[in-house]
This record gives structure tokens, sequence and C-alpha cells, in this order.
């Protein structure tokens, strides 16, 4: 590639939390409690017991307002990339 994407940072940035989650509980299981409070506390997941959706291994979850929030931003950022992405096509 010639120049950097930008959106290569932008999708890097989002990404890195969702491996976070997945991948640190299991190779790291002393961190596992303190990354389960620190979402809690922030109120990110809700625990498993309130949960709709419950992420494997860490007692939590998400209930149906987390899970309609992250369908929404996955819409929205679908939108501009693919808006974006006819722009670019249609500057060619």
């Amino acid at each position: 590639m010639d120049k950097e994407d930008p959106w290569d940072q932008i999708i890097l940035v989002l990404a890195v939390p969702v491996i976070a989650m997945v991948v640190l509980p299991v190779l790291l299981p002393s961190l596992r409690d303190w990354i389960v409070g620190q979402l809690l506390t922030y109120q990110v997941v809700v625990p498993a017991s309130d949960a709709l959706f419950e992420v494997p291994t860490t007692g939590v979850g998400l209930d149906l307002s987390r899970i309609l929030i992250g369908v929404g931003v996955l819409v929205i950022g679908g939108s501009v990339i693919g808006g974006t992405a006819r722009r670019r096509a249609q500057e060619r």
C-alpha cells in the first residue's frame, strides 16, 4: 500500500477491546476478575444472571439494551463506511 488508510487505525482501535475481552481472560486468568469488575463498574456489561447473552468464562453478559446499542453502532458504522467507499469510488 502506498498510503496508510485511516480506517485501518479506526478498525484497530475498535477491535482491540473486543479482542482483549476474549483473549485476555483466557491467557491471563489473574486479570479476568479485574477486567470484569471494571466492565461492571462502568456498566458496559451486566452480571450473567441479568444477561440475555452471556460471554463464556466471564460471568457477565449483555442485556437487551446493550445489544441494541451495539447493533445501532454497527449499523451506523456500516453506513459511514459504505458511504465513504461509494464516495471514493465516484471520485476515481
